[in-house]
């Protein structure tokens, strides 16, 4: 290997994004698996303002089982299952509108140099739910009976950019 041309990235954010302190912390100590305290929530996960127009949000979409003709199903008839979608951050200077992930801002700043991955262009961050919450369900599994069931990942609780 020619050292000459070898180059070194040291990507520095530190004060670009609010709320990280505990992130930092994780990667200095070497630690991935850090559970975080009771009580806390991840960067942008409670928002104090509205997000502006166009930026990765929770829309409302209500699931109907009726018209899915899933009659098996007794209960709820409905739901609200909510979606994400929207725009996430290209450069930095749209980072307080969206619950950006880690891994999606080192993509951001890798797309934003230009590098590629094995010749083709890496994908920017997109718009996902990051959090759900379960959904009972009462349904009846054979003409005799009835079972109640938790499903878990039902229903979109919070957006983020992954």
């Amino acid at each position: 290997m020619d050292i000459a041309n070898t180059v070194t990235i040291l990507v520095v954010y530190q004060n670009m994004i609010p709320d990280l302190r505990a992130t930092r912390r994780a990667l200095r100590s070497g630690s991935t698996n850090r559970r975080p305290r009771e009580g806390r929530q991840r960067r942008g996960l409670e928002r104090k303002g509205p997000v502006p127009a166009g930026y990765c949000q929770p829309y409302k979409w209500m699931v109907d089982f009726r018209v899915l003709n899933w009659t098996w199903i007794r209960a709820p008839d409905r739901f609200e299952a909510g979606y994400c979608a929207g725009r996430c951050p290209s450069d930095g200077r749209d980072l307080d509108f969206v619950n950006l992930t880690n891994h999606a801002f080192l993509r951001m700043v890798h797309r934003a140099w230009g590098m590629d991955v094995r010749g083709t262009e890496l994908p920017a961050p997109q718009c996902v739910s990051v959090r759900y919450s379960p959904l009972n369900i009462l349904f009846r599994p054979d003409d005799y009976s009835y079972e109640l069931r938790t499903v878990s990942d039902m229903i979109s609780d919070a957006c983020g950019c992954l």
